[in-house]
């Protein structure tokens, strides 16, 4: 993944309109470093709905990224528990690493 692909993805929900590139930039940096698909969506969510990366629909973007990764990695998850999940990250007052992957794990198969 990257910004450019993130910034298609944010196109399919809003404008693509990017107002914190830096913090993409430096989750995207972090996650070539890693082959760990956990660590890398956590990273990656944090960036764009913790850190409100878009103008719009970091919430719809983060989760299809989330969704992306499970395809790929062949995750089962339960769709109801990851709507909850994604809506409790992003009221996260102070997220942080640890409180993202409890919440990815509670959807989890």
């Amino acid at each position: 993944m990257n910004l450019n692909e993130l910034i298609e993805v944010n196109k399919i929900f809003s404008e693509g309109k990017l107002i914190n590139k830096s913090i993409i930039e430096y989750a995207l940096f972090n996650t070539e470093k890693s082959k760990d698909w956990q660590y890398n969506v956590i990273t990656l969510l944090n960036a764009i709905i913790c850190g409100h990366a878009f103008l719009d629909g970091n919430k719809r973007s983060g989760a299809t990224l989330a969704l992306w990764f499970f395809s790929k990695n062949n995750i089962s998850y339960d769709s109801n528990l990851f709507v909850k999940s994604i809506i409790n990250i992003a009221k996260m007052k102070k997220p942080n690493f640890k409180k993202i992957q409890k919440e990815i794990n509670k959807c989890l198969k």
